[in-house]
């Protein structure tokens, strides 16, 4: 291609009276049936209808460097290599473009990372990629891959100023936790369970980590792997879930009929909540820390979530599935829940494939996200509220619209179930977890 091009123009001149005349007739309208053309376009072959590829502008840029005047001349020997990639930048641009168009003409349908059928034409909640969707995915920039872990990772913690995350799996002994910057994924710390449980969270300050064993929590220090807290007093089930509050001085632990909360500087409980006609796998603290919302995890449940005052037991609120599965609820187990950054809703994740948000005050569900194939294993709000991320079995991560549930994007690039997830806390960043061993950092657009 590059001799090609040099035929066409003869000289550097002939080469910018061409440019300047490709040129002027973009600005004044466009080139169609003028019978201007770029200058280092390849030409196309009407019965190949083809279209220029990267090569094909590589060419081009290398024909356009032969126009370089000599060391000697007058002018400098960067002006010709300026044009060339400048060209080459232009040419992915172009292709880049006509893509992006034909995606918003043809509303894509399928699923980008496996190429699976996401709904067909015709039927109730259809979900095609229209212009918003395609904005996210085209946002969603891969960062960074995390792959220490020997077992599947079922836990990912933030630290509050986004300089660590925890990442923590399940091994078929002991459960080993890494603490690492995920923004060079160098790794801080690597604790190993003192107990035979996994880590469960980290703290805001990212100093702590607590590990889960049965009927016990076990606090540790991440600079030293030291035991700092022993919690016992939880039957003799597993402690499911923990979860530090916002300043750091309170842990909620649960599991199976108990949850407590223990006062940090003292070691003491501060709360204990003993369920009768509850089975809870996971309890969160609200952003003020006043309020802690459990899960009901039974089978067949209709109630879905529960809200409590820390401070006086108090059961505020709890979510219930409606008989009209319309109307919002669950249909399976629930798998974790999450509060909003302000504390003013509730989203719960179940096996029954869908995420709910719901109005923490009143227990009214808001809206469903449906669009997994499978299990919804992990749920978690954006910073500002206006999104809400899932993973699911069916290895995927899908990021919502939280007053809509409309699907925003979705991730792919898991090859098994992901069973964490965790935004940073200037909403920037999503870290993923997954039992193929590895985690994954992505920036992500702000909604604009």
């Amino acid at each position: 291609m590059a001799k090609a091009v040099t035929d066409r123009y003869p000289s550097a001149k002939a080469f910018a009276d061409a440019l300047a005349d490709y040129l002027r007739a973009s600005a004044a309208g466009g080139t169609e049936g003028t019978g201007e053309t770029h200058p280092v376009a390849p030409r196309r072959d009407a019965s190949q209808g083809s279209i220029a590829t990267g090569s094909d502008w590589a060419d081009a840029a290398s024909a356009t460097a032969q126009y370089e005047p000599a060391p000697s001349a007058s002018r400098p020997r960067t002006v010709a290599r300026s044009t060339a990639w400048i060209y080459l930048g232009v040419g992915v641009g172009v292709v880049t473009l006509v893509g992006v168009v034909i995606a918003l003409t043809l509303k894509v349908k399928t699923d980008p990372g496996t190429g699976d059928e996401i709904s067909r034409a015709g039927k109730a909640g259809d979900q095609t990629f229209g212009k918003t969707q395609l904005l996210w995915l085209l946002t969603q920039t891969r960062l960074a891959k995390f792959s220490r872990h020997t077992a599947p990772i079922k836990t990912v913690v933030f630290s509050r100023d986004g300089s660590r995350v925890m990442t923590g799996d399940s091994g078929t002994k002991l459960g080993c936790a890494r603490v690492w910057n995920p923004t060079t994924t160098t790794e801080i710390a690597t604790m190993s369970s003192p107990t035979d449980g996994p880590p469960l969270s980290m703290s805001p300050d990212g100093e702590q980590v607590v590990f889960g064993t049965r009927g016990r929590a076990v606090v540790c220090d991440v600079a030293t792997n030291k035991i700092i807290h022993n919690f016992d007093g939880h039957g003799t089930r597993d402690a499911m879930s923990a979860a530090f509050s916002p300043d750091g001085t309170r842990l909620v632990v649960a599991g199976a009929t108990v949850a407590k909360i223990w006062n940090l500087k003292t070691g003491e409980p501060v709360l204990t909540m003993a369920f009768s006609n509850i089975e809870t796998w996971t309890a969160v603290f609200s952003p003020d820390g006043k309020r802690v919302a459990t899960t009901d995890c039974r089978y067949g449940l209709r109630e879905v979530a529960h809200v409590w005052n820390v401070s006086t037991m108090q059961q505020l609120t709890t979510c219930r599935t409606r008989t009209d599965s319309a109307a919002g609820g669950h249909t399976s187990n629930v798998t974790a829940v999450a509060f909003s950054p302000d504390g003013t809703r509730l989203v719960t994740a179940s096996e029954d494939k869908t995420a709910q948000v719901w109005y923490a005050a009143t227990g009214a569900p808001l809206v469903t996200c449906r669009g997994h194939t499978k299990g919804v294993q992990a749920v978690t709000f954006g910073a500002d509220g206006t999104r809400v991320a899932t993973g699911g079995s069916d290895n995927t991560v899908r990021i919502w619209d939280a007053n809509t549930g409309e699907q925003l994007a979705l991730l792919a690039d898991h090859t098994d179930a992901v069973r964490g997830l965790a935004f940073s806390p200037d909403g920037t960043r999503l870290v993923t977890a997954s039992d193929d061993k590895t985690a994954r950092v992505y920036q992500v657009a702000e909604r604009r």
